[in-house]
Protein backbone atom coordinates (compact mmCIF):
# COMPACT_ATOMS: atom_id res chain seq x y z
CA UNK A 1 0.00 0.00 0.00
CA UNK A 2 1.28 3.44 -0.91
CA UNK A 3 2.57 5.38 2.06
CA UNK A 4 0.90 8.76 2.55
CA UNK A 5 2.09 9.90 5.96
CA UNK A 6 -0.07 11.78 8.46
CA UNK A 7 -1.96 13.98 6.07
CA UNK A 8 -5.56 15.21 5.93
CA UNK A 9 -8.04 13.35 3.75
CA UNK A 10 -8.03 15.09 0.39
CA UNK A 11 -10.23 14.96 -2.70
CA UNK A 12 -9.42 15.77 -6.33
CA UNK A 13 -10.22 19.33 -7.37
CA UNK A 14 -13.95 19.85 -7.89
CA UNK A 15 -14.93 16.49 -6.34
CA UNK A 16 -16.43 15.81 -2.91
CA UNK A 17 -17.49 12.17 -3.15
CA UNK A 18 -17.11 9.24 -5.56
CA UNK A 19 -19.52 9.21 -8.49
CA UNK A 20 -21.24 5.94 -9.27
CA UNK A 21 -20.56 4.32 -12.62
CA UNK A 22 -23.28 2.56 -14.64
CA UNK A 23 -22.00 -0.89 -13.64
CA UNK A 24 -22.27 0.08 -9.97
CA UNK A 25 -25.86 1.18 -10.60
CA UNK A 26 -26.67 -2.10 -12.30
CA UNK A 27 -26.92 -0.52 -15.76
CA UNK A 28 -25.62 -2.41 -18.80
CA UNK A 29 -23.48 -0.36 -21.23
CA UNK A 30 -25.88 -0.92 -24.14
CA UNK A 31 -28.57 1.00 -22.25
CA UNK A 32 -26.52 4.18 -22.50
CA UNK A 33 -26.31 6.34 -25.62
CA UNK A 34 -24.55 9.47 -26.80
CA UNK A 35 -26.47 12.77 -26.74
CA UNK A 36 -28.06 13.73 -30.05
CA UNK A 37 -26.60 17.21 -29.60
CA UNK A 38 -23.20 15.79 -30.54
CA UNK A 39 -24.45 14.39 -33.88
CA UNK A 40 -22.93 17.26 -35.98
CA UNK A 41 -19.45 16.21 -34.82
CA UNK A 42 -17.27 13.89 -36.89
CA UNK A 43 -16.05 12.03 -33.80
CA UNK A 44 -16.76 11.65 -30.09
CA UNK A 45 -15.83 14.53 -27.78
CA UNK A 46 -12.47 14.38 -26.04
CA UNK A 47 -11.82 15.47 -22.46
CA UNK A 48 -8.41 16.41 -21.08
CA UNK A 49 -7.86 15.80 -17.37
CA UNK A 50 -4.94 16.21 -15.02
CA UNK A 51 -3.79 17.79 -11.77
CA UNK A 52 -3.44 21.58 -11.95
CA UNK A 53 -0.11 22.74 -13.47
CA UNK A 54 0.48 19.39 -15.19
CA UNK A 55 0.45 20.81 -18.73
CA UNK A 56 -3.22 20.24 -19.55
CA UNK A 57 -3.67 23.76 -20.94
CA UNK A 58 -0.73 23.30 -23.29
CA UNK A 59 -2.21 20.02 -24.52
CA UNK A 60 -5.52 21.83 -25.11
CA UNK A 61 -3.54 24.43 -27.09
CA UNK A 62 -2.34 21.69 -29.45
CA UNK A 63 -5.93 20.86 -30.31
CA UNK A 64 -6.96 24.51 -30.36
CA UNK A 65 -4.48 25.24 -33.17
CA UNK A 66 -6.12 22.58 -35.33
CA UNK A 67 -8.57 24.32 -37.70
CA UNK A 68 -11.27 21.65 -37.33
CA UNK A 69 -11.22 21.46 -33.52
CA UNK A 70 -13.33 23.46 -31.10
CA UNK A 71 -11.23 23.67 -27.92
CA UNK A 72 -13.12 24.59 -24.75
CA UNK A 73 -11.25 25.79 -21.67
CA UNK A 74 -12.43 24.78 -18.17
CA UNK A 75 -16.20 25.04 -18.11
CA UNK A 76 -16.19 23.49 -14.61
CA UNK A 77 -19.51 21.89 -15.60
CA UNK A 78 -18.17 18.44 -14.83
CA UNK A 79 -17.46 19.00 -11.15
CA UNK A 80 -19.53 18.41 -8.06
CA UNK A 81 -18.57 21.75 -6.54
CA UNK A 82 -19.28 24.11 -9.44
CA UNK A 83 -21.04 21.96 -12.01
CA UNK A 84 -23.72 19.32 -12.54
CA UNK A 85 -22.16 15.99 -11.60
CA UNK A 86 -23.06 15.92 -7.89
CA UNK A 87 -26.18 13.90 -8.63
CA UNK A 88 -23.97 10.97 -9.71
CA UNK A 89 -22.57 10.81 -6.17
CA UNK A 90 -25.89 9.77 -4.62
CA UNK A 91 -25.26 6.27 -3.22
CA UNK A 92 -28.92 5.41 -3.72
CA UNK A 93 -28.11 4.67 -7.39
CA UNK A 94 -26.67 1.39 -6.10
CA UNK A 95 -29.76 -0.89 -5.91
CA UNK A 96 -28.65 -2.78 -2.81
CA UNK A 97 -27.96 0.41 -0.88
CA UNK A 98 -31.25 1.99 -1.92
CA UNK A 99 -33.28 -1.04 -0.86
CA UNK A 100 -31.52 -1.15 2.49
CA UNK A 101 -32.20 2.54 3.12
CA UNK A 102 -35.80 2.26 1.99
CA UNK A 103 -36.41 -0.63 4.36
CA UNK A 104 -34.96 1.38 7.23
CA UNK A 105 -36.91 4.57 6.54
CA UNK A 106 -40.03 3.17 4.93
CA UNK A 107 -39.79 6.01 2.39
CA UNK A 108 -38.91 6.50 -1.25
CA UNK A 109 -36.08 9.00 -1.46
CA UNK A 110 -33.15 10.41 -3.50
CA UNK A 111 -33.18 11.08 -7.24
CA UNK A 112 -33.75 7.42 -8.11
CA UNK A 113 -37.34 7.75 -6.90
CA UNK A 114 -37.89 10.21 -9.79
CA UNK A 115 -36.16 8.44 -12.66
CA UNK A 116 -33.74 5.56 -13.29
CA UNK A 117 -30.00 6.10 -13.50
CA UNK A 118 -29.76 5.67 -17.29
CA UNK A 119 -32.45 8.29 -17.90
CA UNK A 120 -30.76 10.71 -15.51
CA UNK A 121 -27.43 10.26 -17.28
CA UNK A 122 -29.02 10.61 -20.73
CA UNK A 123 -31.08 13.70 -19.95
CA UNK A 124 -28.33 15.48 -18.08
CA UNK A 125 -25.86 14.53 -20.81
CA UNK A 126 -28.13 15.91 -23.51
CA UNK A 127 -28.47 19.21 -21.64
CA UNK A 128 -24.74 19.68 -21.11
CA UNK A 129 -23.86 18.48 -24.61
CA UNK A 130 -26.14 21.18 -25.98
CA UNK A 131 -24.33 23.78 -23.90
CA UNK A 132 -20.93 22.59 -25.13
CA UNK A 133 -22.04 22.61 -28.75
CA UNK A 134 -22.78 26.34 -28.49
CA UNK A 135 -19.02 26.87 -28.65
CA UNK A 136 -18.64 25.01 -31.96
CA UNK A 137 -18.12 27.31 -34.95
CA UNK A 138 -18.69 26.57 -38.66
CA UNK A 139 -15.98 24.28 -40.00
CA UNK A 140 -15.21 22.77 -36.59
CA UNK A 141 -16.02 19.05 -36.58
CA UNK A 142 -14.35 17.98 -33.33
CA UNK A 143 -14.81 19.05 -29.71
CA UNK A 144 -12.16 18.98 -26.98
CA UNK A 145 -12.69 20.26 -23.42
CA UNK A 146 -10.17 20.41 -20.60
CA UNK A 147 -10.60 21.20 -16.95
CA UNK A 148 -11.32 19.79 -13.52
CA UNK A 149 -13.72 16.92 -14.04
CA UNK A 150 -15.52 13.99 -12.50
CA UNK A 151 -14.41 11.43 -15.06
CA UNK A 152 -16.83 8.69 -14.00
CA UNK A 153 -19.81 11.03 -14.39
CA UNK A 154 -18.66 12.38 -17.75
CA UNK A 155 -18.10 8.86 -19.04
CA UNK A 156 -21.66 7.92 -18.02
CA UNK A 157 -23.23 10.95 -19.71
CA UNK A 158 -21.11 10.54 -22.85
CA UNK A 159 -20.51 6.77 -23.22
CA UNK A 160 -18.35 7.14 -26.35
CA UNK A 161 -16.26 10.09 -25.13
CA UNK A 162 -12.49 9.75 -24.88
CA UNK A 163 -10.24 10.94 -22.09
CA UNK A 164 -6.63 12.12 -22.13
CA UNK A 165 -4.94 12.16 -18.72
CA UNK A 166 -1.85 14.38 -18.67
CA UNK A 167 0.76 13.31 -16.11
CA UNK A 168 3.69 15.41 -14.92
CA UNK A 169 6.40 14.88 -12.32
CA UNK A 170 4.70 15.89 -9.08
CA UNK A 171 7.78 17.80 -7.93
CA UNK A 172 7.65 20.05 -10.99
CA UNK A 173 3.92 20.44 -10.36
CA UNK A 174 4.64 21.58 -6.80
CA UNK A 175 7.14 24.19 -8.01
CA UNK A 176 4.73 25.42 -10.69
CA UNK A 177 1.98 25.74 -8.09
CA UNK A 178 4.28 27.85 -5.97
CA UNK A 179 5.10 30.13 -8.93
CA UNK A 180 1.39 30.46 -9.78
CA UNK A 181 0.47 31.25 -6.17
CA UNK A 182 2.93 34.16 -6.22
CA UNK A 183 1.69 35.57 -9.50
CA UNK A 184 -1.64 34.98 -11.24
CA UNK A 185 -3.28 32.44 -8.87
CA UNK A 186 -2.79 33.13 -5.13
CA UNK A 187 -5.51 30.56 -4.37
CA UNK A 188 -3.08 27.81 -5.39
CA UNK A 189 -0.96 28.37 -2.31
CA UNK A 190 -0.32 25.15 -0.38
CA UNK A 191 1.17 25.38 3.09
CA UNK A 192 3.85 22.67 2.71
CA UNK A 193 5.40 20.51 0.03
CA UNK A 194 3.91 17.50 1.77
CA UNK A 195 0.41 18.89 1.27
CA UNK A 196 1.17 19.72 -2.37
CA UNK A 197 2.46 16.19 -2.85
CA UNK A 198 -0.63 14.70 -1.27
CA UNK A 199 -2.94 16.74 -3.52
CA UNK A 200 -0.97 15.66 -6.57
CA UNK A 201 -1.04 11.99 -5.60
CA UNK A 202 -4.77 12.01 -4.81
CA UNK A 203 -5.62 13.67 -8.12
CA UNK A 204 -3.44 11.34 -10.17
CA UNK A 205 -4.69 8.21 -8.40
CA UNK A 206 -8.35 9.22 -8.83
CA UNK A 207 -8.02 9.83 -12.56
CA UNK A 208 -6.11 6.59 -13.10
CA UNK A 209 -8.69 4.60 -11.17
CA UNK A 210 -11.49 6.04 -13.30
CA UNK A 211 -9.46 5.45 -16.46
CA UNK A 212 -9.04 1.75 -15.77
CA UNK A 213 -12.79 1.30 -16.24
CA UNK A 214 -12.74 2.99 -19.66
CA UNK A 215 -10.44 0.65 -21.57
CA UNK A 216 -9.26 2.12 -24.89
CA UNK A 217 -11.28 5.29 -24.31
CA UNK A 218 -8.57 6.41 -21.85
CA UNK A 219 -5.05 7.54 -22.69
CA UNK A 220 -2.26 8.45 -20.27
CA UNK A 221 0.44 10.78 -21.55
CA UNK A 222 3.47 12.16 -19.74
CA UNK A 223 3.98 15.88 -20.21
CA UNK A 224 7.73 15.39 -20.35
CA UNK A 225 7.39 12.94 -23.24
CA UNK A 226 5.18 15.36 -25.14
CA UNK A 227 7.79 18.10 -24.80
CA UNK A 228 10.69 15.82 -25.71
CA UNK A 229 9.16 14.41 -28.91
CA UNK A 230 6.51 16.82 -30.14
CA UNK A 231 5.86 15.35 -33.58
CA UNK A 232 5.23 11.77 -32.47
CA UNK A 233 3.33 12.89 -29.37
CA UNK A 234 1.02 15.20 -31.31
CA UNK A 235 0.41 12.40 -33.81
CA UNK A 236 -0.49 10.05 -30.95
CA UNK A 237 -2.94 12.58 -29.47
CA UNK A 238 -4.66 13.31 -32.78
CA UNK A 239 -4.91 9.62 -33.65
CA UNK A 240 -6.47 8.89 -30.26
CA UNK A 241 -8.96 11.73 -30.72
CA UNK A 242 -9.74 10.64 -34.29
CA UNK A 243 -8.71 14.07 -35.61
CA UNK A 244 -7.11 14.18 -39.11
CA UNK A 245 -3.62 15.64 -39.49
CA UNK A 246 -0.51 15.69 -41.63
CA UNK A 247 3.15 16.47 -40.97
CA UNK A 248 2.84 20.08 -42.15
CA UNK A 249 -0.03 20.77 -39.76
CA UNK A 250 1.84 19.24 -36.83
CA UNK A 251 4.86 21.44 -37.57
CA UNK A 252 2.61 24.50 -37.76
CA UNK A 253 1.04 23.63 -34.40
CA UNK A 254 4.48 23.09 -32.87
CA UNK A 255 5.55 26.55 -34.01
CA UNK A 256 2.36 28.24 -32.80
CA UNK A 257 2.58 26.74 -29.31
CA UNK A 258 6.09 27.93 -28.50
CA UNK A 259 6.22 30.20 -25.46
CA UNK A 260 7.38 33.24 -27.45
CA UNK A 261 4.25 33.03 -29.63
CA UNK A 262 1.94 33.91 -26.75
CA UNK A 263 1.14 37.51 -25.84
CA UNK A 264 3.48 39.45 -23.59
CA UNK A 265 0.68 39.86 -21.04
CA UNK A 266 0.20 36.09 -20.87
CA UNK A 267 3.93 35.48 -20.47
CA UNK A 268 4.34 38.21 -17.85
CA UNK A 269 1.47 36.80 -15.79
CA UNK A 270 3.47 33.53 -15.62
CA UNK A 271 0.33 31.58 -16.48
CA UNK A 272 2.39 30.13 -19.31
CA UNK A 273 5.62 28.65 -18.03
CA UNK A 274 8.70 27.29 -19.71
CA UNK A 275 7.58 23.76 -18.91
CA UNK A 276 11.10 22.58 -18.16
CA UNK A 277 11.31 18.97 -17.03
CA UNK A 278 13.23 18.46 -13.81
CA UNK A 279 13.20 22.12 -12.82
CA UNK A 280 12.32 21.09 -9.29
CA UNK A 281 16.00 20.21 -8.73
CA UNK A 282 16.81 23.93 -8.64
CA UNK A 283 14.25 24.52 -5.88
CA UNK A 284 14.12 21.46 -3.63
CA UNK A 285 16.35 20.91 -0.63
CA UNK A 286 17.11 17.40 0.58
CA UNK A 287 14.41 17.81 3.23
CA UNK A 288 11.94 18.98 0.58
CA UNK A 289 12.61 15.87 -1.49
CA UNK A 290 12.17 13.67 1.58
CA UNK A 291 8.89 15.29 2.62
CA UNK A 292 7.49 15.14 -0.88
CA UNK A 293 8.49 11.51 -1.24
CA UNK A 294 6.79 10.59 2.02
CA UNK A 295 3.58 12.27 0.87
CA UNK A 296 3.50 10.56 -2.51
CA UNK A 297 4.89 7.14 -1.63
CA UNK A 298 5.78 5.00 -4.65
CA UNK A 299 3.78 6.99 -7.19
CA UNK A 300 6.72 8.92 -8.66
CA UNK A 301 8.60 5.68 -9.37
CA UNK A 302 5.45 3.97 -10.61
CA UNK A 303 4.99 6.71 -13.21
CA UNK A 304 8.60 6.49 -14.34
CA UNK A 305 10.08 9.50 -12.55
CA UNK A 306 13.47 9.25 -10.82
CA UNK A 307 13.61 8.69 -7.08
CA UNK A 308 14.79 11.61 -4.95
CA UNK A 309 17.61 9.53 -3.47
CA UNK A 310 19.03 8.94 -6.95
CA UNK A 311 19.03 12.69 -7.58
CA UNK A 312 21.06 13.27 -4.43
CA UNK A 313 23.61 10.63 -5.40
CA UNK A 314 23.98 12.26 -8.82
CA UNK A 315 24.29 15.71 -7.29
CA UNK A 316 26.93 14.71 -4.73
Amino acid sequence: MRRRGRLPKLKPEGVHAPSFRPDQAGVAPERLSMPKAFSPLAGPPVFIAGVARSGTTWVLDLFDRHPEVCAVMETWLFTQTHGVTGVFAQPQWVPEFYEMQREKTGLEHAAVQLLPYEEMAAELGELVAGWLMRAVKPGQRYLVEKGPMDIDAVAAMFPEARFIHVLRDGRDVAVSLDVASKSWAPEMQRTTLAVRGAHWAVGVDAARESGRALGDRYLEVRYEDLRADFANSAQMLFEFAGVPFDAALIEQIRSETQLDRYSSATRESRFRGKGRAGGWRDHFTRRDARDFGRATGDLLVELGYAQSSRWWRERA
